[in-house]
C-alpha cells in the first residue's frame, strides 16, 4: 500500500502506521468496540468527492452502519472521515456493471456521504477507545444498580417506559414501506442488511408485534 500511495505522491500518516504495526495496539479498537467493529484495511480508493484525494478504509461496524477511512489529500493533509458507504464495494460494483444506491460521478452527492470525523488517526483512536470504555463502565454501573435495587423501583419503571416510548416513535417512522425508503434513502443501501435494509425493519415490527407493542398487520405488510 505504501508503494501504491507513493506513486500517487501520498504517504500514510506516521500515527496510523505505528498503530497498525504494534501487536498490542493493532486490535485494541476491535477489543473495546461495543458494536463489534473490526479492522478492515483497503487499498487506496479514489475520493469521489475530490480529484486527487484518496480514501483508505481501516475500520467498519459489524453491520456497516458506519465505515471509517483515512482521507489523504495531495497537499499532504490527512484526517479521518466516516460514511455509510463501502467505497471499495461501490467501485467494484461499478466495474462489474452492477447498479448501486449511490452515484460515484456526482461530487455533491458524495460530499454529503463522506463526513469529517477527526483531525488525525491518533485523535480518532483515542476518542473511540475512551468512548467505548465509558460505555462499558456505564452499562456495568446500570446493571449493578438494577440488580441491587428491589424489583419495581420507580427509577426502573420510568427508564423502561422512556425506552419503550422512544422505540414506539422510531417504529412509527418506519411503518410505511411506500414512504420509508424515500424518506430515509440510506436504508436502501443493502436490502438484506439488518442495519440498512428491509430485513431489519421487518424484524423490528415482528418483535414489536410478538411483545404486544405493535400490530401484526404492520409486521406482515
Amino acid at each position: 500500500m505504501a508503494e501504491n500511495l507513493a506513486a500517487k505522491g501520498l504517504t500514510l500518516p506516521r500515527d496510523f502506521v505505528t498503530f497498525q504495526a504494534d501487536s498490542k495496539l493493532h486490535c485494541s479498537l476491535e477489543e473495546v468496540s461495543v458494536t463489534c467493529c473490526w479492522t478492515d484495511i483497503s487499498e487506496p480508493l479514489p475520493s469521489p468527492a475530490e480529484p486527487g484525494a484518496f480514501l483508505v478504509r481501516f475500520l467498519r461496524d459489524q453491520q456497516d452502519c458506519v465505515i471509517w477511512y483515512l482521507y489523504l489529500r495531495p497537499s499532504g493533509e490527512v484526517f479521518v472521515v466516516h460514511s455509510s458507504l463501502d467505497y471499495e464495494y461501490e467501485y467494484e460494483a461499478r466495474r462489474d456493471g452492477e447498479e448501486t444506491e449511490t452515484d460515484l460521478d456526482d461530487p455533491e452527492e458524495q460530499r454529503a456521504a463522506i463526513l469529517w470525523c477527526a483531525p488525525s488517526f491518533e485523535e480518532f483512536a483515542h476518542r473511540f477507545w475512551i468512548e467505548n470504555r465509558l460505555w462499558h463502565a456505564l452499562v456495568r454501573c446500570v446493571t449493578t444498580c438494577a440488580t441491587t435495587r428491589r424489583p419495581g423501583h420507580p427509577h426502573d419503571r420510568a427508564l423502561k417506559e422512556s425506552i419503550l416510548t422512544a422505540a414506539d416513535d422510531l417504529a412509527r417512522t418506519l411503518s410505511d414501506p411506500n414512504t420509508v425508503f424515500s424518506a430515509h434513502p440510506q436504508l436502501g443501501h443493502r436490502s438484506q442488511s439488518l442495519a440498512h435494509g428491509a430485513a431489519g425493519i421487518a424484524l423490528l415490527h415482528i418483535e414489536r408485534a410478538r411483545a404486544g407493542r405493535g400490530d401484526w398487520a404492520t409486521a406482515l405488510g
